[in-house]
């Protein structure tokens, strides 16, 4: 067993940007603002070496990536296959040997010396800006803050098959929903705004999963002058498939988004795909049922010719396998 500590502390300037609230939001370039800001952080990570001595393989091979940072450094493990007779060299190939990343977990936070972003943050309806969409999938921004909710991102891999995550934001200074639409009035509560819990399961080309979501957002958006009145939710995630992209022959998965709180199904999709040597056909069904949000029936395809590549509107981020 093997443990590891790796603090990070990032600074980030950003100046110049004084039109934000003139600008019309179509992507993440419409959200950059002015900030100054100190992330920190700390990562663990936990790795498990086999007891018995285990065959090294190329780091190529690897059901998982970060094997190489488990064997990084022992010189016992730079060592050549043993089932390799002409041996290989470790400096350009490195080796896994049996060890395999177990634990690992992520605190982080940032500071604003900037509470208001150069203006683009006022007392009210939520403000989505790059510098937080990419640290937390929470809005929070509500009004002048220096500090951001703590972020923790804990991974276990109990098995070469199964691996459990549970992500989370604890804020300390929420603005309760009802004060979101003008200033404090007695200060803010410490509260997690999002709660997360995934287990994904895989053996052989079956591959399955399930996922809990418990969200509290602090302050909504405004809904023809009307704040929403959906202020957190409890919601369900399923998949279960079979295959993967490059698998010859028949590869399909299903996903389904269920709302506890109602005992409706947000959303759903099912996509499958066949292969052949020369080229492969994917496609996909969706549908959303969110209420005023989104009701709709989405198809998407793709085509791919070996060594040429893809056409069609599936995209490699929406796929279920």
């Amino acid at each position: 067993m093997r443990h590891t500590i790796e603090p990070s502390i990032t600074y980030r300037y950003i100046t110049g940007v004084d039109n934000y609230l003139r600008v019309l939001r179509f992507d993440t370039t419409d959200i950059v603002s002015d900030t100054n800001e100190l992330e920190y952080g700390a990562t663990q990570r936990l790795f498990l070496r086999h007891s018995a001595d285990q065959p090294c393989h190329d780091a190529g091979k690897a059901a998982d990536a970060l094997e190489v940072l488990g064997s990084a450094g022992r010189p016992e493990d730079a060592a050549s296959d043993p089932g390799d007779p002409g041996g290989s060299d470790a400096s350009t190939a490195p080796q896994v040997c049996g060890s395999r990343e177990w634990i690992s977990w992520r605190l982080a936070q940032r500071y604003f010396l900037n509470e208001n972003f150069g203006g683009a943050v006022n007392t009210g309806p939520r403000t989505i800006l790059a510098t937080t969409l990419n640290f937390s999938g929470i809005s929070f921004l509500t009004r002048p803050r220096s500090v951001s909710p703590l972020i923790s991102r804990l991974r276990l891999r109990t098995s070469e098959h199964t691996d459990i995550e549970w992500d989370f934001d604890f804020d300390p200074c929420a603005v309760p929903f009802s004060l979101s639409s003008g200033p404090p009035s007695h200060g803010c509560d410490a509260r997690f705004t999002a709660n997360n819990i995934y287990v994904d399961v895989h053996q052989g080309n079956l591959f399955s999963g399930i996922g809990y979501s418990r969200l509290f957002a602090p302050g909504r958006s405004f809904v023809e002058g009307v704040s929403s009145p959906v202020a957190e939710f409890n919601q369900m995630r399923v998949l279960l498939g079979f295959g993967h992209p490059t698998r010859p022959g028949l590869s399909a998965a299903a996903y389904a988004g269920l709302d506890i709180d109602l005992g409706t199904v947000q959303y759903g999709a099912v996509q499958t795909s066949y292969n052949w040597n020369c080229c492969g056909i994917s496609m996909e069904y969706r549908k959303y049922e969110l209420g005023s949000v989104r009701n709709e029936n989405a198809y998407r395809f793709n085509f791919t010719l070996a060594n040429v590549g893809t056409a069609g509107n599936l995209r490699r981020a929406e796929r279920l396998f």
